[in-house]
Parts: C-alpha cells; structure tokens; sequence
C-alpha cells in the first residue's frame, strides 16, 4: 500500500496512550525520543504534540517522507520538534545514551528481539523507558467478528507481549496497560483500511472480500456512512536500569 493511504488508513496513537507509553512524564518534563519503526509518524506527532522532541527512526524512505509532509501541516512549534532519520532496530542512527524514551509502536514482531532490545538499550539513558504498543480489534464486539471472519483472521492464540524482550541484562521487568481506541471512520475508509493489511492485499479475492468489508460497513453505518471501529491497545514499558540495579534486579516478568 502507498505510504500515502497508510497514513490516512491507519488508527491513530492518542496522547494518553502514548504518554503513558513514555513513562508518564510530569507535564513540564520535555523528553528526547525515539519513534522506532514510526511508518508515516501517527505516535511521534503525538508525542511531539504532548511537547517532546521526538526522532522518528525507519527503514522506509517513502513512510518518512510522508512524515515529514503531515509534520509540515502541523503547528510550526510541534513540527519543529520533529527530525527524521532512516534506520532499523539492529542498527539506530543515534549516539550511546542519547534518548530519554523509545517507543516501537505496531513494529516490535518485525525485528530481531535479542540486537533490538541492545540496541535499544545502547541508545537509552539510564532509567530511560523502553515500550512497545499494538493496536488490535475488540473481538467482544459481534460486527468486529464478522470483518475478521470475512478476511479470514482467527483470534490469535498468544498476545503481542509474547514477542518482549525478557531476561536482557540491564532492562526492567515491563509493566502492561491497556487502552480503548474507538477508531471513528467513514466506511471508505474502513475499505482503505482493510486493503492495507498484508493479508487482504495478497488474497487472489481481495476484490470481492473488499466488497464485503464495504457491505458490512454500510450496514454498521446505518446510512450515516460512518462508524466506530472498536480497539484495543496492548501497551508495554520497561526502564533501563541503572549500574547499582543490577545486580539486585530480578528476571523481567
């Protein structure tokens, strides 16, 4: 999919989430962060809204450069606290202890968990906040039911905390959050957003399931041609320890 319709198809990453994310800084406290694998930057223009200086971090020319657009469309002084830079989790483009916070939203399960959470730890300060976040449907909702039946998405059998990065020296055990996200969109956009999951998109029917994905829509809409896509927002965060926490330190949960 176009880095374009991505970003207009996507849910967003609302500040309380996000600034829980970031360790739930006081609100005259102003952070460096790092937005790893920010896709077109929904969670770093949160976080620079929210007054943090934020370095969005990805592999994805075409996502950043989208980034940089929706930033310029920002006020000036949000936008003004917002610098991209192309990278991957296993090699970041910034300096040891350069970073307050680090998020990884709706990216973690596409990295190399052990030379990620180093790295990542290279580039923390110490107590610095290491957290990961996904979005995923609420499938108490019966309508929500029915979309993962048409594009054929089971429930998964294990949550996205499997993927964390446990028993790495010098990290924290995390704590975990959850969120509700009602995502509100026009049922174009609920198409959109269906075309942009890997598995829609590869299916030799995408066409007609597509089709079935705007005929519910319509009918959750009522007429209205909007709806409210229910969410949930599994959020996680760690702190790196510092030197005399240690050897005290228990495994992570």
């Amino acid at each position: 999919m176009k880095p374009a319709l991505h970003n207009m198809a996507r849910p967003p990453w609302p500040e309380p989430t996000v600034s829980w994310l970031l360790g739930s800084p006081g609100a005259a406290t102003r952070l460096r962060v790092l937005d790893l694998g920010s896709g077109t930057g929904s969670g770093t223009r949160a976080a620079a809204a929210l007054g943090h200086r934020v370095l969005d971090v990805d592999p994805s020319a075409g996502m950043l450069s989208v980034l940089e657009g929706e930033s310029k469309r920002m006020p000036a002084h949000i936008g003004a606290r917002i610098t991209s830079a192309m990278g991957s989790a296993e090699r970041l483009p910034c300096p040891d202890r350069s970073v307050d916070a680090l998020l990884c939203l709706q990216a973690w399960q596409w990295v190399s968990p052990p030379e990620a959470a180093h790295e990542c730890l290279r580039v923390l300060v110490p107590g610095g906040s290491l957290a990961m976040a996904w979005h995923t449907w609420d499938r108490s909702v019966p309508w929500v039911r029915e979309v993962a039946a048409i594009v054929d998405q089971p429930e998964p059998s294990l949550s996205h905390g499997a993927s964390l990065p446990r028993g790495i020296a010098g990290l924290g055990g995390f704590e975990q959050r959850e969120f509700r996200l009602d995502f509100e969109l026009t049922v174009d956009r609920l198409v959109q957003l269906a075309d942009s999951w890997t598995y829609v998109r590869r299916r030799p029917d995408r066409a007609a399931v597509l089709e079935r994905i705007r005929s519910l829509g319509n009918r959750q809409a009522g007429g209205t041609g909007r709806l409210t896509f229910p969410h949930l927002t599994e959020c996680y965060r760690a702190l790196k320890l510092f030197e005399s926490q240690r050897s005290h330190h228990e495994p992570p949960i």
